[in-house]
């Protein structure tokens, strides 16, 4: 079998049927990696994550429309201690911001 992106294509993994109990007789599954991943929700707390991050950004920029804040700022205005794979939401903002700015000026 050949891999792919570091994983093999039918590699199995145990899967909770209640997350809220543990990995226990009667609560487990065997689920293809794929499928597990569909039907988990990490992503939820990344949502989470990615709202925090574009309000913040919003407050600075409200609290001051000439410049921009920078990483720094928008961490302790969103009380996150990382912006993880918010970054590039934050650079995306800051390279739309720019853009408009110069063309406004």
């Amino acid at each position: 079998m050949q891999r792919v992106q570091g994983y093999l294509p039918a590699t199995v993994t145990i899967d909770r049927i209640d997350p809220k109990k543990g990995y226990e007789i009667g609560n487990i599954r065997v689920l293809c990696r794929d499928c597990n991943r569909k039907i988990s929700r990490p992503g939820s707390t990344q949502q989470a994550l990615k709202m925090k991050v574009f309000r913040a950004v919003r407050e600075c920029l409200v609290s001051d429309p000439e410049r921009f804040p920078s990483d720094m700022e928008v961490k302790r205005k969103a009380e996150v201690s990382d912006l993880s794979g918010s970054t590039y939401r934050v650079r995306f903002l800051r390279h739309r911001w720019a853009h408009h700015h110069k063309r406004n000026l």
